[in-house]
């Protein structure tokens, strides 16, 4: 819009020039218009304002990171004249890790019409991205005058993190996870004090099963199915923590989150009671969600991302103790962990579960194989090679 007006400025002066050298009349009729022009644009450009409304019409709220998120701006026009330039302008806050972008759309509205435009934008990494629709401008048809027009609209999208394919192996834990017995809401078992459902009989089925009192009304054998007393509960605690004072390497938080995500999706599918915690620093507490599906799943993540990372030491030392007495296995995911944070996780180890520790690095880094201990199972991942390290890993 600078370049516009300049470019009338000058025009403006050669005019006045050429009338001050010439002293004709001709000169001075274009010397007039010229000078008028900036008047009839900016009447126009009013008239245009007024009959300019601006909504927007959410679409998916939630997508995985490398998709497309749509939304639709529909602009109303109710004046007469086409308007050529609408300029809206958008913030991009990516709530969870902290970081902002700006975007510029231009549109056409043609008169008398209602005119959708689809908007497509992306994250490069997992979180929630908030974006303001704070304002829009309405230009004239030389781009010389331009009049405000509020939108005022918020759009939140929740990025997921990248879905690997990975089938790491759960080592059995001998302990119980708590006396107070759990059971499979999915599988069958042969625990006669739990009874998982009663269905008709069929050959094979065993004759100690019969229910005959239920069988008496039906007048067909019924049996009862027993319950499968589960042993093992996985607590999946991602890392998301930068050094105080350093800036956060996004790629290795997105790595953290999409080794967690992946991980309780295989053992969704592998039908594994686990629990996702997350650190609210707001609340300076452990948050946990017990995952059955990927419902659960994206409720987590979805409210995860409503937090920011933050600067802090591990996540593990603030695990209610009733949580962890409630699980066989604690999987720990962080990134670029030192010597001093395996020292913590071995000195709060329980005897009774097993620790594994997800060490996120960058591709060019090192493993120092001495970071090793008795305690704690740790894994090396590379963050663009998470399915190759974790494919065949044991947890």
């Amino acid at each position: 819009m600078t370049k516009e007006k300049l470019i009338y400025l000058a025009v403006a002066i050669i005019s006045g020039v050429f009338f001050i050298l010439y002293r004709d009349p001709l000169a001075f009729i274009l010397f007039l218009v010229i000078l008028a022009v900036p008047i009839l644009l900016f009447m126009l450009t009013v008239f245009m304002r007024l009959g300019i409304n601006i909504t927007i019409e959410t679409g998916r709220p939630v997508c995985f990171c490398g998709e497309k998120a749509k939304m639709s701006l529909v602009i109303a026009n109710y004046s007469l004249l086409p308007v050529s330039q609408i300029k809206v302008f958008a913030n991009y806050q990516n709530v969870f890790l902290q970081c902002e972008d700006v975007a510029e759309f231009n549109f056409f509205a043609s008169p008398l019409s209602k005119n959708r435009y689809e908007i497509e934008m992306d994250s490069r990494h997992a979180g929630r991205v908030d974006i303001l629709f704070k304002k829009a401008r309405v230009l004239d048809y030389f781009g010389v005058f331009s009049l405000p027009l509020r939108i005022r609209k918020t759009v939140s999208v929740r990025f997921l993190p990248k879905l690997h394919l990975i089938e790491p192996t759960l080592r059995k834990n001998n302990h119980l996870a708590s006396e107070a017995t759990r059971y499979s809401a999915h599988k069958p078992g042969d625990d006669p004090t739990e009874v998982f459902a009663i269905r008709e009989y069929v050959d094979g089925d065993r004759f100690s099963r019969i229910h005959w009192k239920l069988t008496s009304k039906q007048d067909t054998y019924m049996v009862k199915d027993y319950s499968l007393p589960i042993n093992e509960a996985v607590l999946i605690l991602p890392e998301i923590a930068v050094d105080g004072g350093q800036e956060a390497d996004l790629d290795l938080v997105d790595a953290v989150l999409e080794i967690a995500f992946s991980l309780s999706h295989t053992l969704i599918e592998q039908k594994t009671l686990h629990v996702v915690g997350y650190y609210n620093a707001e609340a300076d507490k452990i948050c946990t969600q017990q995952i059955t599906d990927l419902q659960d799943l994206y409720s987590v993540f979805g409210a995860m991302f409503n937090v920011s990372r933050y600067y802090s030491h591990h996540i593990l030392t603030q695990v209610d103790a009733d949580v962890q007495q409630s699980m066989t296995h604690i999987v720990y995911i962080g990134a670029n962990i030192t010597a001093h944070r395996y020292a913590m996780l071995s000195s709060t180890k329980k005897s009774t579960l097993h620790y594994t520790v997800i060490n996120v690095v960058d591709d060019d880094a090192v493993v120092d194989t001495d970071m090793a201990s008795e305690e704690l199972n740790i894994i090396s991942v590379k963050k663009s090679r998470i399915a190759q390290h974790l494919n065949d890993a044991v947890l």
